[in-house]
């Protein structure tokens, strides 16, 4: 480590590690590259074309070999689509840029790389693996997680994981998507006295408006909050029918909490976040023209959503459990 100072303020320990990991995110494009190459033409992903990257190295500690090997395009069996799902690291890439991925602290020291797993190999404390060259991916890296520790399947457990795959997913300790599974949407609803209550609001204490549509083997309800709707924002669109100005002008306003906007409309609004009081001045020209004020209010709403699976698949996350499984995995 000597010829590769760490950063100030960075543990000569984490430094190594985040260079190990981030070679390994390489190593991981190639290998998903690989894979995308070997579909049917219209599922070659354009994320994956052209040759970016080439392997760093072939053969990692056997938990990340694991990884590796789970995180390439995966079919998710006896679901209700029959999808196939390619992995994407990041959304664009800039093999110049020296976090190409966009992952902070990214490390990307070749040489330092090559030490560190000579070391590893050597000490006889590490079991390393080869990477799989022809590898179908695991459905696991697409569970849902939900309040970091609820963690489901939206697909059965039949030929998609085994307790080796959920133990993969409990190492690793976070989500790798986007949650997927199916939900039931309710309906907007605004809060009480038209604030968001401090903290978390626990979405068990509210009550839907729209009946459920249909039901899972295990729930999770979450809520979706809206800080700032505006009725006025929402309805420029309509407005501007009626005056071409009104949508340019409410979009200018922005998010501002109480604007005033003239337009040409019929009635005074009843809607408790918008206001529309009539105001007669006379315009250009021989037909005067009445004029409207607009006050643009936003109130804070929410909705409920019902998210359905076929199981909760890890119940509760401790970090010395997953340190000893990791160890158990990876050490000799």
């Amino acid at each position: 480590m000597e010829s590769f100072p760490p950063p100030k303020g960075v543990s000569p320990d984490i430094y190594a590690a985040r260079c190990y990991i981030s070679m390994w995110f390489i190593d991981l494009y190639v290998s998903i590259r690989k894979d995308v190459r070997k579909l049917p033409a219209g599922e070659f992903h354009e994320r994956y074309q052209g040759k970016l990257f080439f392997f760093i190295s072939r053969e990692y500690d056997n938990y990340l070999t694991l990884l590796n090997a789970s995180i390439r395009p995966t079919h998710v069996k006896h679901a209700i689509d029959n999808a196939r799902y390619i992995p994407i690291i990041a959304d664009s890439i800039d093999v110049n840029n020296p976090s190409p991925f966009g992952i902070n602290n990214f490390t990307r020291e070749r040489d330092l790389f090559y030490g560190l797993t000579h070391i590893m190999k050597t000490s006889r404390i590490w079991r390393f693996a080869p990477l799989f060259s022809d590898a179908n991916g695991r459905p696991w890296w697409l569970f849902d997680w939900h309040f970091k520790d609820h963690v489901c399947s939206w697909f059965p457990c039949k030929d998609n994981y085994d307790p080796e795959d959920v133990t993969l997913a409990y190492i690793l300790g976070t989500a790798c998507t986007p949650n997927l599974g199916d939900r039931d949407v309710d309906e907007w609803q605004y809060f009480a006295e038209g604030v968001v209550p401090h903290g978390d609001p626990n979405p068990g204490s509210y009550d839907r408006v729209d009946e459920r549509r249909f039901y899972g083997s295990y729930e999770v309800r979450t809520m979706e909050i809206d800080p700032e709707f505006s009725l006025a924002r929402m309805l420029a669109p309509i407005l501007s029918q009626v005056d071409p100005n009104i949508a340019a002008t409410v979009a200018e306003r922005g998010t501002t909490p109480t604007t005033t906007i003239k337009l040409r409309w019929e009635e005074q609004s009843s809607h408790p976040d918008i206001a529309i009081t009539r105001n007669e001045e006379p315009q250009e020209g021989d037909q005067p023209m009445p004029l409207y004020k607009l006050v643009d209010q936003t109130t804070p709403r929410f909705r409920l959503i019902d998210w359905v699976y076929y199981c909760r698949v890890i119940r509760q996350m401790d970090n010395e459990t997953r340190a000893i499984a990791h160890g158990i995995m990876s050490l000799a």
